[in-house]
């Protein structure tokens, strides 16, 4: 079942004075992270949005995750990566990416994030430390990764290919559409939509035929929290969401 509109209202609740969100990752109810273009954090903790807190001076951030309301990894455009462990003005930066922009990261744990870049390289945290990388997409650049454990996690690069971490290594493979968005709420099972109005599915090791869900609309974000429970937002302003037909 699908609608392009929210089931219940939307309402402002804070507005980001510095400049336009780019990421929001929630890890509950009352603990949110946001990061805007000018390297930029807002918190929601204890029910109050935190102003603009200038975490990055040198660059627009990305994307974020936080599994936990301790754990925060945000990335920026300059192949850093930015933690937080729990104080909310206080983020340890760290060099990981020396090759492209950092275009997003997806952390299942505070133990575990994957993260990827405009150069077409993927990135592992595992034990408190950020591995070298390794050159997937020779062709073209990550736009998302997606990650719901450390044992699986799957990035699409918005040319029609795909990379996907499974038993601790990264193989490729093609989606079939120009997937710009993918959200995997389980181990081997993803979704992605497209820069055409299509969405597509990942299950047993392969991606099901695209689906036209959107006219020919690009979609800007996309969160599954459960398999076939998902939202997306597109480039028309319409909020879609999925959800199994009920009887």
């Amino acid at each position: 079942m699908l609608q392009a509109s929210a089931k219940t209202a939307w309402a402002v609740v804070h507005t980001d004075s510095a400049n336009g969100l780019n990421s929001i990752s929630c890890a509950s109810a009352k603990f949110c992270v946001g990061v805007d273009s000018s390297g930029n954090a807002i918190v929601l903790s204890g029910g109050t949005w935190s102003d603009p807190i200038a975490i990055d001076t040198q660059a627009q951030l990305n994307d974020v995750s936080c599994p936990t309301a301790s754990f925060c990894v945000a990335v920026d455009n300059n192949g850093h990566a930015f933690t937080y462990t729990g104080l909310v003005t206080h983020w340890t930066q760290a060099i990981v990416d020396n090759n492209g922009q950092l275009t997003s990261v997806s952390c299942p744990s505070a133990k575990f994030c994957a993260a990827v870049d405009s150069s077409g390289y993927a990135f592992i945290y595992s034990g408190g430390t950020w591995d070298s990388g390794t050159q997937l997409d020779t062709s073209s650049g990550f736009t998302r990764v997606s990650c719901p454990s450390s044992a699986f996690c799957m990035a699409v690069d918005g040319n029609g290919s795909y990379a996907v971490f499974s038993n601790g290594h990264w193989t490729e493979g093609p989606v079939g559409t120009s997937a710009v968005r993918v959200s995997c709420p389980a181990n081997g099972y993803c979704v992605a939509v497209d820069t055409s109005g299509g969405f597509s599915t990942y299950q047993h090791g392969s991606w099901s035929s695209v689906v036209k869900i959107d006219g020919n609309n690009t979609f800007k974000a996309l969160s599954c929290s459960a398999v076939a429970t998902c939202a997306g937002t597109d480039s028309n302003n319409n909020v879609l969401y999925y959800e199994p037909t009920k009887n």
